[in-house]
């Protein structure tokens, strides 16, 4: 019976569901039902929202709260969503405009500027039992114990975290995201960025081992500081990382990732580059012995800062073995025994630097890539240079395609482009043809994380024309490298390079 009231109160209050909508300039009644009468505080829109309500929250900058009580965060509902990236005109989410319309929880109470006083956790989903989603919003300046920006506990169902920044978030546990403890639920985190967050156990720090997972997908870790693993760390049922780049940070006591998850583990075309860490870039463990499995992964000029625990190599197994396919790891500090994977786990169709006893079809060569920086200069941003294969690298079409799950590189693009998966992170989409002029040919492609058209094997003539999907001619210039979209609007634009064939389709999102 009393399952059976629950589930009626649940469909009652589904059937009834609405849309609040929040504004921190609107002028009207501020009753929540329209963007003309839109809520001008974030915290009553969520203290009257009901489950299965969608609120949404235009441009501004928001806070927990108007005094100087750290304690105070903004709390999710049972089965409430939070949607940000709004104008204040839209009628559907698809109209957002994120980019252009960023909407910002932020820890900065009290002095403005002063970080000793800001809220300790900026969101909180705690005991909750439906899913939920948090979409397109700057989670900035959180003060934690536990977590900066966003703290999960004992949850159960889905949670979906997506679209959103975290930037300058501090916690003792973790800086962006912490998943903790009890609970039985899986957290989502799609297309996110982390930059700059500080923490002892990195910027998402999911502490279960039991029953909780974790999928992280198409994100972006960058200039994260901690005293143990910068970007990472994971214990729990399974784990999902694929399409995500991790660049420009710093473990001071330990590795950038430490993954042990009960069941199973997988990262793929992923890259690591120009870290730096105390003793390792990944750390892989399994309390199961089901090995862990790292699929088109790139890992290279990721830097040892402390040489102590020189056994250890780039990518090591503390405790069970995992699977290394379809990678380049290479460049990277080697270890005292002049390694940069450790021994005993199964390496295949990689290429690995000074090579690896009992791997099948590991190459020890320079992957060669387009435009990449050097070891020494770790800790840098990787996404400042360019860590594609180049036309003559010995990585493409040297994969083996029984062991590609995903269809997608990390740019976007087909995984499998030829006779073969190409190693690491990136896939080449141009023919290498049989003659030396494939290799010079020009041709144009668009990078979807940096927005960038990028042209490659360029000359001294590259005018780029880009059009819209009326026709009409929106820029014609003369570039060098590389030309930005970032400024664009969302929309379908054609662009062509004169004096050749190219011409693409780009979807700036």
């Amino acid at each position: 019976m009393k399952k059976y009231l629950l589930f009626s109160l649940l469909a009652f209050s589904s059937m009834n569901a609405a849309t609040l909508y929040v504004n921190s300039s609107a002028t009207g009644s501020n009753n929540g039902l329209s963007w003309a009468n839109a809520y001008t505080d974030l915290q009553t829109a969520m203290s009257n929202a009901v489950y299965g309500d969608e609120i949404w929250v235009a441009a501004g900058v928001y806070k927990a709260t108007s005094t100087t009580d750290r304690t105070i965060s903004f709390n999710m509902k049972n089965g409430v969503s939070l949607y940000g990236g709004f104008s204040g005109t839209e009628t559907s989410i698809g109209q957002r405009n994120i980019s252009q319309n960023p909407t910002t929880l932020s820890g900065d109470i009290g002095a403005i500027g002063d970080s000793s006083d800001n809220t300790n956790t900026i969101l909180k989903v705690i005991n909750t039992t439906s899913g939920l989603t948090v979409d397109g919003f700057r989670f900035i300046s959180g003060r934690a114990g536990g977590a900066g920006g966003i703290s999960l506990n004992n949850n159960t169902g889905i949670i979906n975290i997506k679209n959103c920044y975290f930037y300058d978030n501090q916690g003792s546990a973790a800086g962006a995201i912490f998943q903790a403890y009890q609970g039985n639920y899986t957290v989502n985190v799609i297309n996110c960025d982390f930059i700059s967050n500080i923490s002892v156990y990195g910027a998402v720090f999911s502490d279960d081992s039991n029953n909780n997972n974790l999928t992280i997908s198409n994100c972006k870790f960058k200039g994260s500081v901690a005293g143990g693993n910068a970007v990472l760390r994971f214990l729990g049922a399974n784990f999902v990382m694929d399409r995500c780049v991790v660049t420009n940070n710093t473990s001071n006591q330990s590795s950038l990732f430490y993954i042990d998850a009960n069941n199973s583990a997988k990262i793929s075309n992923t890259i690591l580059a120009g870290n730096s860490y105390h003793e390792c870039a990944l750390a892989l463990y399994s309390s199961n012995g089901i090995p862990q499995i790292l699929e088109n992964v790139t890992v290279v000029h990721n830097k040892k800062i402390f040489l102590t625990n020189t056994f250890e190599t780039a990518v090591y197994s503390a405790n069970g073995k995992f699977n290394l396919y379809n990678s380049i790891v290479y460049g990277n500090t080697n270890s005292s025994n002049n390694d940069q994977v450790d021994a005993g786990n199964i390496v295949s169709h990689s290429i690995v630097e000074n090579g690896y006893t009992g791997g099948t079809n590991v190459l020890n060569v320079n992957p060669v890539f387009t435009n990449s920086n050097t070891l020494s200069a770790a800790p840098f941003d990787c996404t400042s240079y360019n860590y594609q294969l180049d036309s003559s690298s010995a990585a493409i079409n040297a994969g083996n395609n029984s062991f590609v799950t995903q269809t997608q590189d990390l740019l976007g693009n087909n995984r499998i482009f030829g006779t073969a998966v190409d190693l690491g992170a990136y896939e080449a989409t141009t023919n290498l043809g049989t003659n030396e002029n494939a290799y010079k040919k020009i041709t144009l492609f668009y990078d979807f994380k940096s927005e960038n058209i990028i042209i490659k094997n360029r000359n001294s003539n590259n005018i780029v024309t880009i059009y819209d999907s009326m026709g009409r001619t929106v820029l014609k210039a003369n570039i060098s490298d590389s030309l930005s979209l970032s400024e664009f609007m969302p929309g379908v634009y054609f662009v062509t390079l004169q004096n050749t064939s190219e011409k693409i389709k780009v979807l700036k999102k």
